[in-house]
């Protein structure tokens, strides 16, 4: 087997294509994270930060809502909690309206919610020696009408052209990176609703067809050998209000996240490029990418080590800075290492769920706290389960009910 310091400087070597103006050192902390195959996946997890509950025990009386004022943005939120394999739409005193769950051998990582009420879920199905992952629509009432097994993770989201976009994994040699080991490719994939798949854009490939030079650095070696690059952890597509706003917002433009590499970029998914990327030093580690009504784009900056604390920054693509950010008065109480989730309203209020936690909040532009949440759902020694979090607008719920 190479050594993994020769690894780590072949990668650091190669200079990828995407228009980064970025340093080619690699400052970003744990870059030595996951130096061997772990023992198994609730190490592997441990290591990436995925926690699937709170470090501590609840506090006494912590659960549901336990603040809110008249800042709050109004709306239904989908609660995630991903060990139990459950997803919950709460109401503004967040009270249950509707539950969907599966097997008790799934845990649910990510779900939408569509206008006719039905859901669709990313999870992970089995125990921790052997896992699969799927995507999956239930009805309003928890039915399910279809399930795939592939290996998609992360995000899933309805586009504006009513497809759902995800993310999906496959190992592949790419010998011009790495000609000794086979390197983890993530493919941002469209399905239709009925569950097939209609396109799909390799990360790797796109990448190498941007202009400029993507500067490669971290190296994570998977459980299997493989060599987990990228991470990617979120793809958001463009609002098409969005397009021709500024040379990087183009039509079928995708914005996605990757962990491994501390970078956030937009793919052009008609010629299948990166037209832009921005991250290391700025970042660490983030999650949940999302474009910006005002062309910015919002994102979680979870930290790691050596900033052991977490952010909610909004970056400017043009100039590549960043033009807000919030984090906690006591940096330290907000910190997810892993996961993470961010939206924002038109108040410009943003959402936030400190995943690893089990922790949601909803902070002014100003910096107040104006809403906070903590599930209720906790392990035997009452530390409750890592979440993630989005909010509908009370309309669309109630166009859903309506309708039953």
């Amino acid at each position: 087997m190479v050594p993994r310091h020769l690894l780590a400087l072949a990668l650091l070597l190669v200079p990828i294509g995407c228009g980064a103006d970025v340093p080619a050192e690699d400052p970003v902390d744990d870059a030595t994270e996951a130096v061997g195959p772990p023992a198994d996946l609730a190490e592997r997890l441990a290591q990436l930060g995925y926690a699937e509950f709170a470090d501590q025990s609840a506090d006494s009386g912590q659960s549901g809502v336990v603040l809110s004022d008249e800042r709050r943005t109004p709306g239904h939120d989908m609660v995630v909690a991903i060990p139990f394999g459950r997803a919950t739409l709460i109401d503004e005193a967040g009270e249950p309206v509707q539950e969907w769950s599966a097997d008790a051998a799934m845990s649910f990582i990510r779900c939408e919610l569509l206008p006719d009420g039905d859901v669709i879920i990313v999870g992970v199905e089995g125990d921790r020696a052997e896992t699969s992952r799927f995507i999956m629509r239930q009805t309003w009432d928890g039915e399910e009408v279809w399930r795939r097994s592939m290996n998609v993770h992360h995000d899933v989201e309805l586009t504006p052209s009513g497809q759902l976009l995800t993310i999906a994994s496959r190992d592949r040699m790419v010998p011009e990176l790495l000609p000794t080991r086979a390197i983890e490719d993530n493919f941002v994939t469209r399905f239709d609703l009925d569950g097939n798949v209609v396109d799909e854009v390799s990360l790797l490939d796109a990448l190498q067809r941007g202009p400029g030079a993507f500067p490669f650095a971290q190296l994570f070696p998977d459980d299997d050998g493989s060599l987990d690059l990228l991470h990617t952890n979120s793809a958001k597509w463009i609002p098409p209000e969005l397009v021709g706003l500024t040379p990087f917002h183009v039509e079928d433009a995708v914005l996605v996240s990757m962990r491994h590499q501390s970078m956030i970029a937009i793919i052009d998914w008609s010629e299948k490029s990166c037209v832009w990327s921005f991250g290391r030093p700025a970042i660490i580690r983030q999650h949940e990418a999302t474009f910006l009504p005002d062309g910015r784009i919002l994102l979680f900056d979870n930290g790691g080590s050596n900033r052991p604390w977490s952010r909610l920054v909004e970056v400017a693509p043009v100039t590549r800075t960043i033009t807000w950010e919030w984090s906690a008065p006591t940096k330290t109480d907000f910190f997810s290492r892993g996961r993470g989730s961010s939206q924002r309203f038109a108040n410009g209020n943003v959402l936030a769920a400190n995943s690893n936690s089990g922790e949601a909040f909803e902070v002014t532009r100003s910096g107040d706290v104006v809403w906070r949440y903590f599930t209720p759902y906790v392990d035997e020694s009452d530390r409750r389960a890592a979440i993630r979090i989005e909010r509908y607008p009370n309309a669309f719920v109630e166009s859903i009910l309506s309708n039953r």
